[in-house]
């Protein structure tokens, strides 16, 4: 029997970083900013807008073991993730979220934590993402 089909994602942006991982038919894409272009020595970037360009963004990419794959399944499984649900957001705070996206097979959930402590499920999902992310490129993840 095959595995069902898996797709997970994980971005987090404000005006001074982004970061953003896809994974996809055993497939993980990082994207981050190098750098802030639009930042000036010297002078304050106060604007409440990005501080980097598209130029400023590096894309790599690198082929998931099978292995790797299956953990993700079982992490995803354990945790919870596609059972979490989110809350109602505060219109009244500025928010910059880290948000989860999980896709395995016909089940789905998207989670976008905003502040305070994160869900057991979500935090578990972060921390695997982020050791894929340092297992296969040389830039971190925050």
């Amino acid at each position: 029997m095959n595995a069902p089909t898996l797709e997970v994602s994980y971005a987090y942006s404000a005006e001074t970083t982004l970061t953003d991982v896809r994974i996809q038919d055993r497939r993980i894409t990082y994207t981050y900013n190098v750098r802030n272009s639009l930042d000036k020595p010297g002078r304050p970037n106060v604007a409440q807008q990005p501080h980097y360009t598209n130029r400023d963004m590096k894309v790599e990419s690198a082929q998931l073991t099978q292995t790797e794959e299956r953990n993700l399944f079982k992490t995803i499984r354990a945790s919870g993730f596609l059972k979490l649900k989110q809350p109602a957001a505060n219109p009244r705070r500025r928010a910059y979220p880290e948000t989860i996206s999980v896709r395995m097979g016909m089940q789905s959930a998207t989670y976008a934590h905003t502040e305070g402590r994160a869900p057991a499920a979500f935090r578990t999902m972060r921390e695997a993402i982020k050791k894929l992310v340092s297992a296969h490129f040389t830039h971190k993840m925050v």
